[in-house]
């Protein structure tokens, strides 16, 4: 272990640990935790190139009472995804590939009736319009994380059926793990050798050689941690890891594998690694600046940060970097019970010397917007994209936002602009037409709003009827109730659900956020249904 001198330097500068060395106090955020007997967890963090914390806490085997520690390998899932967006990046910077690339270039079978480019940058920072696998096989009553043997050649097989994409390449974000899984496919085209292979050498050439992506499911990875969580029953349940997807997940990696590289990324320079700078830094010529390359882009902690986080069931990981301030942290766990995240951000906040910079919101944030009437604010509001409906109503005096089985309270800061009771740094403001969300760190969201409407008879009559997918091969329901209550029906469930209708446009059934589509003639023709991050998918009406 490099300098552990340094794990003793300064005190923290807070009033309850106003006494206390850098590792005492680190020590005692980790150990407030979980306790030694507990899944386990490997926090790590580097300042100024060099390692100056690094511990581990807890059991990576229940069963066998194995302790947590350096030679542990555990599942950081999602925060891999920076790992193969690196692949294509090096990739890129070889002229083996370029980022603007259709993706059918390499995959022609992929959506041949998608006239507009998917390219491979538009994978990377998931702006491609593709649908997660997550979603799709859960619709049809497939669920992922129990099906034996799920691997990359099955999420292309159903990616295959997918005739049409949840929105325009780049004109949205909207995360899936399917990007990561097709950047596979293209990796593997593109140098002729299996994924797993080139990762493996990609990894040795990283210095990480305890580091791969899973192979073969049943395959033993030696020091391997195992998943758990008590998912409320009070007692520890094991989750088996029976697929062996990779690519956008399911990384095995040690904390010791994780600082060779945050080291190397922290010290990188012009001119000594390109790669590691660039891939820390938004894809060249995207639309979105705020995602990159397997990593999210956006403030935290009131700082520039570059983060990414992951979670399959019982395995989680966090990775923040904080460039200004030459800081990084990174944890990793197998107990479902606590959140990397938060820790992460709890250690952090103890180890910065400079206070937070002020939010500097969107322009528009602070041009003159005249002061609508609260009651002209009420109503639903349309995401970006499409896919979901808010509604602002208010109740006893309190303003609210309410969002599928989610709703929060909205105070009001000044004039025009609320802020959420859960987030005071999101600002609200509302205009004429749409409300728009300000981030601190500058990122806006804008949601259309969307006229009040009385739905007729006519239109809940005209709903009615069978909608067929033969993307999914899959067929839902929509029938009147008595109490002339439209209900949806999904094929292989065995109750119907409540719909919401918001006006004659959208609606909401369950989960299920349905928008409807009709012709010339008025005549319902099809219904786009969005369920998670499965977007836009269209069901086609096919009897009354």
């Amino acid at each position: 272990m490099k300098k552990i001198v340094l794990l003793c330097i300064g005190f923290i500068g807070l009033s309850s640990y106003a006494q206390m060395p850098l590792k005492q106090v680190v020590d005692s955020i980790v150990e407030s935790k979980l306790k030694e007997t507990h899944p386990g967890i490997a926090v790590g963090i580097i300042k100024d190139g060099e390692i100056i914390y690094e511990t581990y806490r807890g059991l990576s085997n229940l069963q066998h009472q194995v302790k947590f520690n350096a030679a542990t390998r555990s599942n950081i899932a999602s925060t891999a995804k920076q790992f193969t967006a690196l692949m294509v990046l090096d990739l890129a910077l070889n002229k083996k590939l370029n980022l603007d690339h259709d993706i059918r270039k390499y995959l022609p079978s992929l959506y041949p009736n998608v006239k507009e480019s998917i390219k491979i940058r538009h994978l990377i920072n998931h702006t491609s319009g593709i649908r997660d696998y997550v979603e799709l096989l859960d619709m049809v009553g497939d669920v992922w994380w129990r099906r034996f043997g799920l691997d990359n050649d099955d999420i292309m097989e159903l990616l295959e059926k997918q005739h049409t994409i949840g929105f325009k390449p780049g004109s949205a974000y909207s995360y899936s793990n399917s990007n990561y899984n097709v950047l596979t496919k293209i990796i593997e085209n593109v140098t002729n050798t299996s994924f797993n292979d080139y990762s493996k050498a990609f990894f040795k050439d990283l210095g990480m050689n305890e580091t791969s992506f899973v192979e073969r499911y049943m395959r033993v990875i030696p020091n391997r941690a195992n998943p758990y969580s008590d998912w409320g029953r009070g007692e520890w349940w094991e989750v088996p890891t029976v697929t062996k997807t990779n690519g956008e997940g399911f990384l095995f990696t040690t904390l010791k594998d994780q600082l060779i590289y945050e080291q190397a990324v922290q010290n990188a320079t012009l001119n000594n690694n390109l790669l590691l700078i660039k891939s820390q830094q938004p894809i060249e010529n995207s639309e979105i600046k705020t995602y990159g390359f397997g990593l999210e882009l956006e403030d935290k902690l009131g700082r520039t940060s570059v983060h990414h986080s992951g979670g399959t069931y019982g395995f989680h990981s966090q990775t923040y970097r904080f460039p200004e301030e030459r800081l990084t942290i990174f944890i990793m766990s197998n107990n479902g019970n606590i959140s990397s995240n938060l820790i992460a951000q709890e250690i952090a906040k103890l180890l910065f010397i400079k206070p937070p910079k002020a939010p500097k919101y969107d322009n528009r944030f602070y041009e003159t917007n005249e002061s609508v009437k609260s009651g002209v604010i009420f109503g639903n509001y349309t995401y970006p994209n499409e896919n979901s409906v808010v509604n602002i109503y208010e109740k006893d005096g309190q303003l609210f936002w309410k969002e599928k089985n989610f709703t929060i309270e909205m105070v009001l800061d000044s004039d025009n602009i609320y802020s959420f009771t859960n987030n005071p740094k999101l600002k609200v403001v509302f205009y004429k037409d749409e409300m728009v969300e300000f981030y601190p760190s500058g990122k806006t969201m804008a949601y259309k709003r969307r006229a009040q409407s009385m739905v007729s008879q006519t239109d809940l009559d005209g709903l009615v009827g069978n909608y067929y997918s033969n993307e999914l091969d899959l067929s839902f329901k929509i029938k009147l109730t008595e109490e002339n209550e439209l209900n949806l029906k999904l094929s292989g469930d065995n109750e119907y659900s409540n719909i919401v209708v918001y006006n004659e446009s959208y609606m909401l059934a369950n989960n299920y956020f349905l928008k409807i589509h009709r012709d010339e003639l008025d005549q319902v023709t099809n219904i786009s249904l969005t369920y998670g991050r499965a977007l836009n998918i269209p069901f086609k009406k096919i009897a009354p």
